[in-house]
């Protein structure tokens, strides 16, 4: 089955592009900027199949970035602040209390900001391929 894709606002005003299925703990997958596109991706086989795989047993939860994908495209604000403010209203607009983060590539600092100050929302934080500060990446 195909995922239904939903939009919320961010705190200022951009729209995100976003999809939830299944049943269970919720795991957020952040967007991996700029290869990143809710609709797309589960149009291609590979990646439809590492994504029902991630979410069996769970509810999966993607949504695009500011700027790419099926998100606002004319968005501004490209600051960690923002893309936490996204993530947060993604969550919000699913009404998650708790939920598990996957994050990738420059995702991975948005990731680690959110759960560094809301670690009661946060259960767990899965990194991969990830860095907490830009300068990390050589």
């Amino acid at each position: 089955m195909e995922p239904s894709i939903r939009y919320t606002k961010s705190s200022d005003g951009t729209s995100i592009a976003f999809w939830s299925m299944g049943d269970g703990p919720a795991l957020v997958v952040t967007p991996a900027t700029p290869f990143t596109h809710v609709q797309l991706e589960w149009e291609i086989p590979e990646s439809r199949a590492w994504l029902e795989a991630m979410g069996a047993g769970r509810r999966l939860v993607r949504y695009d970035a500011r700027g790419f994908g099926m998100s606002d495209r004319t968005a501004a604000d490209f600051t960690l602040a923002a893309h936490c403010a996204d993530l947060d209203a993604v969550v919000g607009a699913l009404g998650l209390d708790r939920f598990a983060l996957y994050a990738t590539g420059d995702s991975a600092m948005a990731a680690i900001t959110y759960a560094a100050t809301r670690p009661e929302r946060v259960s767990h934080l899965v990194i991969w391929c990830g860095w907490a500060r830009r300068t990390d990446v050589s």
